[in-house]
């Protein structure tokens, strides 16, 4: 297998790790979302009980937390974004300096380049233990 061919399959398997990893994340940030509207309704019992709100006081108390649990998912959505606007740039970059890296090596550099890169992939994937590897 030539060097190139390396090259490419190890992009790929940094490509397969992230979108795993960007995946779990997204099923967490849904989670954290409906976890904003539960907190908001209990705050506003446990107000509603402290203080003795009248009706009218608890229905404007509970329009008041929906109204900061809405902004603070708006405010998680925008992060989000410019959270994965920024992944793909450092990614861009990185894979524009590997191929300048790879036009200044030779053909046996760039393969030892790529052992060095399986390792410390490798050394990653043991760091995260046998839950986050069930194939070992």
């Amino acid at each position: 297998m030539n060097t190139m061919m390396k090259t490419k399959l190890i992009l790929l398997g940094l490509l397969l790790l992230l979108t795993g990893s960007l995946y779990a994340q997204r099923g967490q940030r849904f989670a954290r979302m409906q976890e904003l509207e539960r907190r908001a309704e209990q705050r506003t019992e446990k107000m509603k009980q402290a203080l003795s709100l009248t009706d009218a006081q608890t229905a404007q108390l509970r329009q008041l937390h929906a109204d900061q649990a809405e902004k603070h998912k708006a405010a998680m959505r925008e992060f989000a974004q410019a959270r994965r606007r920024f992944q793909l740039e450092s990614k861009r970059i990185r894979y524009e300096g590997r191929a300048k890296l790879n036009s200044m090596l030779t053909p046996e550099q760039q393969r030892k380049l790529d052992e060095m890169v399986l390792a410390e992939m490798q050394k990653r994937i043991d760091r995260r233990g046998p839950e986050a590897n069930p194939g070992k």
